[in-house]
């Protein structure tokens, strides 16, 4: 078949490079290779199969031992009909993968796959949902149910996925028998709106996913959508089907928005949440355990330039968590379990660079989210392995050192370990003495962290720390208030304590 035949636009070569270029940016040869093999697959089921054999052939100019480049570029040349150099790609990536018969039979499985014909696919329209939860396989999790590369998502899960090491095909082909004993039917979905809940939802109101102020919170008034009901039927319907919720695209706009709230906050069960991604070996579904611990992984379903995106995270949570400094405490800890999705993302992201100024802005924000969705314990592994990763490549006063001591004494002080509490904060106000002078603000914050009103004993102490720490703060900021009011607020606590100490005995 020619190009015409198959539906595929011309894309002249320098295009195909300068488009690999900015998609797989910085890295070494193997990360930037799979980037550009899982780029070559989104074109692929995107119709382009001519673009797409070029993206394989990139990639295997950036790691020429890359089977899954060579198996790509094999895919795209059969579809464009020629037979020869497929099979002169499958047999390259075949002798690549002598010794790995498991990543050998996933490679072989993925030559079944098949495009989408576009023009079915819109003739079809909008795919159909499963109409009882029990009968699916995944519930869809999205922002705009009705948004095209939703659909094209929605189709390509029968045409063909990988999933639990099993390639999902519902495509008739002639397969081999080997491979048909391997094949399991495509992966089948529901949504709200197979399911019927649109009697739950609020007319005129149902396209409300998104809401940058994180208002994602089961609604309780009727002029909100969704409806408690429809909430409460989103929870039985997760958990009935096979195997939980599927995001179709994990953007910034997904992080803020109500169906995100839905599927982590409300639920509680990340272990029922998935995610639909190019992988390298054509589309994949990954469990969002498995997701959040490559970055490689993340980098892929999140984009390729996801600074800006994390930066934007930041600025809109940031602003709700101050227009709901009053929430009630089960309020504050939804609008965490909301935020902590996007964290543990930006927190895979710099996996790499733990020992650099990102990477740790990275773990403590994870971190202090963690504390708010009433994670301690997790937030002080996460301060753990921040402090044996900044021990083991900084210097012992490196200021670095000192943060990381401080962040991870707020989740011991919540797990209760007074005494290791007070011995993680003593060695951060050596570090910052040495490192800034004693009379520096870091010093005094500290300080005031070394504050115990769990033990009546230390009150004495405490006011001691307390009124160096304003010391200290009154040095520096003369004119500035808030550091010195906080102090005073914490002071004048401990006063207070004293007298009634004084009025019991």
């Amino acid at each position: 078949a020619s190009e015409s035949e198959t539906g595929c636009s011309e894309f002249p070569e320098p295009a195909v490079r300068a488009a690999v270029k900015e998609a797989v940016g910085d890295g070494d040869g193997s990360d930037r290779c799979e980037d550009a093999v899982a780029l070559g697959w989104r074109w692929l089921c995107e119709g382009k199969a001519s673009e797409a054999a070029g993206c394989f052939g990139e990639a295997i100019e950036l790691d020429q031992l890359s089977a899954a480049a060579h198996n790509g570029r094999g895919i795209a040349n059969e579809i464009l009909g020629k037979s020869g150099e497929a099979e002169a790609d499958y047999a390259q990536a075949d002798k690549l993968t002598e010794e790995h018969s498991e990543v050998r039979e996933r490679l072989k499985l993925a030559r079944q796959w098949r495009p989408i014909d576009f023009e079915a696919h819109q003739a079809r329209g909008k795919p159909e949902g499963k109409q009882v939860a029990s009968e699916a396989d995944f519930l869809i999790s999205f922002v705009t149910p009705s948004g095209p590369t939703n659909s094209l998502i929605l189709h390509q899960l029968g045409q063909g996925v990988h999933f639990k090491k099993e390639f999902r095909s519902s495509v008739a082909v002639n397969y081999p028998l080997y491979l048909l004993q391997a094949l399991q039917s495509g992966v089948s979905f529901c949504h709200d709106r197979s399911l019927g809940m649109e009697e739950c939802m609020v007319t005129g109101l149902c396209q409300g996913r998104w809401d940058a102020a994180f208002c994602g919170a089961p609604a309780q008034s009727p002029g909100e959508f969704p409806s408690q009901a429809w909430v409460l039927r989103y929870k039985e319907a997760a958990t009935q089907t096979r195997h939980g919720i599927l995001l179709l695209q994990l953007t910034s706009d997904y992080f803020l928005s109500k169906a995100c709230g839905w599927a982590f906050a409300f639920l509680r069960k990340p272990e029922l949440v998935h995610v639909f991604l190019f992988g390298l070996e054509g589309p994949q579904i990954l469990r969002w355990q498995e997701l959040v611990e490559s970055p490689n992984l993340c980098r892929r379903a999140f984009g390729h330039a996801p600074d800006p995106e994390l930066a934007r995270l930041r600025e809109v949570t940031a602003e709700a968590r101050r227009s709901k400094s009053a929430a009630e405490p089960a309020e504050a800890e939804y609008q965490a379990r909301c935020e902590l999705p996007s964290r543990e993302v930006g927190y895979a992201l710099t996996r790499n660079q733990q020992n650099t100024a990102v990477g740790i802005l990275a773990v403590g924000e994870l971190m202090e989210t963690c504390m708010r969705a009433g994670q301690a314990q997790r937030a002080s592994e996460l301060g753990i392995r921040l402090l044996d990763v900044l021990e083991g490549s900084c210097d012992p006063d490196n200021p670095r050192i000192s943060l990381a001591l401080s962040d991870l004494s707020v989740a011991i002080d919540e797990l209760g370990d007074q005494r290791w509490r007070k011995e993680l904060l003593e060695r951060s106000v050596e570090i910052a003495v040495r490192d800034y002078g004693p009379k520096h603000p870091e010093v005094a914050m500290v300080l005031r962290n070394l504050l115990n009103h769990r033990t009546p004993a230390h009150f004495v102490k405490q006011m001691e720390l307390l009124l160096k720490s304003l010391e200290v703060v009154a040095q520096r900021f003369p004119g500035y208030g808030r550091p010195e009011n906080a102090a005073r607020s914490n002071l004048n606590f401990i006063l207070a304590s004293l007298r009634e100490r004084r009025k019991q005995t």
